[in-house]
């Protein structure tokens, strides 16, 4: 799965290369934020799950 993600990220910046810098730059802002905020959940929802196995276990 992160393999196809690098794969079709870096297919698309070979895209960006041909167009406007400025766009390029923005988009690859824009890229780079959600990226993070993709992260942020993935690793929130990982401590929840985390924390309900634990609860689970317990009772």
């Amino acid at each position: 799965m992160l393999v196809t993600l690098l794969r079709n990220f870096y297919g698309s910046r070979q895209k960006w290369k041909q167009k406007d810098g400025f766009v390029n730059g923005k988009l690859f802002g824009q890229l780079f934020f959600v990226l993070q905020l993709v992260m942020l959940v993935i690793n929130s929802f990982s401590s929840v799950i985390s924390a309900w196995t634990q609860k689970q276990k317990t009772t």
